[in-house]
């Protein structure tokens, strides 16, 4: 499951903050403070299980942190011949070339948080269909942001949002970017979040890449062909080195996953 948390500006209680999330990883835990930073991952070990754990990455005045999988880094480090072994050595190398277009590029499901120490500039990136959550608030003061709100709640307290209350009825969520509270939001999915803490200036970007695509397909069978083709490849990709299973609902598409 693994978690991220940071804070630019005031860091007052930012590390008990950061316990809250220790159930969400308890292979290994990681933090990273300086001047006017904190930041800091519990990890649980999926792809990179046996090797030290390297979050937050700190390189060239930059420090990335995130939590998820990336199932094609190791095709992004041969293409783009990109200095990394690991997941997050790829994301931060590809940010490099790519800055804000890594979404475009990144195959998993993905929270990613890069913040550049030198200029105070700091870039939130959620997966195109939002698998992994990302919250975060700006107080005046201080930017949190954190895998879970409640999190960023130890740090400003909590204030409903009653014009959230019935969208958490009727979905058992919100929806992005409210939360049950008024001054904590989610990112949406698919997105970016730039903010600049030096002069307090953001700006955000949301790709539809499903309403992006063509229509390629118009009759069953060449569909289908396609489709089964894709969702192999999707499996294999997704099969970690660690033990692992599958749960089955006994629907089709449960039967179907653990059929392939």
């Amino acid at each position: 499951m693994c978690s991220i948390f940071g804070v630019i500006g005031k860091s007052a209680n930012a590390k008990s903050a950061f316990k809250t999330l220790a159930h969400r990883g308890q292979d290994s835990t990681k933090t990273l403070e300086g001047s006017g930073y904190f930041f800091g991952s519990h990890r649980l070990a999926i792809e990179s299980y046996n090797s030290l754990h390297n979050q937050p990455l700190e390189k060239n005045g930059f420090i990335a942190l995130f939590n998820g999988e990336i199932y094609n880094y190791k095709e992004l480090i041969t293409k783009y011949n990109l200095d990394a072994n690991d997941e997050i050595e790829t994301i931060l190398e590809l940010f490099f070339l790519k800055k804000e277009q890594i979404l475009s590029y990144l195959r998993g499901m993905y929270a990613i948080a890069i913040y550049n120490t030198n200029t105070k500039e700091l870039w939130l990136f959620r997966d195109i269909v939002g698998k992994k959550p990302l919250y975060f608030t700006y107080t005046g003061e201080q930017f949190i942001f954190a895998s879970e709100a409640k999190a960023i709640c130890h740090m400003i307290g909590f204030h409903l949002e009653k014009r959230a209350i019935h969208q958490f009825l009727g979905y058992g969520a919100t929806i992005s970017p409210q939360t049950l509270d008024k001054y904590i939001f989610k990112l949406k999915p698919s997105s970016y979040l730039y903010f600049n803490f030096q002069n307090q200036t953001n700006k955000s970007k949301e790709f539809d890449f499903f309403l992006m695509q063509k229509i390629l397909y118009k009759d069953l069978e060449s569909a289908s062909k396609v489709y089964e083709k894709e969702l192999k490849q999707a499996i294999a990709i997704r099969i970690p080195k660690v033990p692992w299973g599958v749960l089955v609902s006994g629907g089709l598409d449960s039967s179907l996953l653990a059929a392939m």
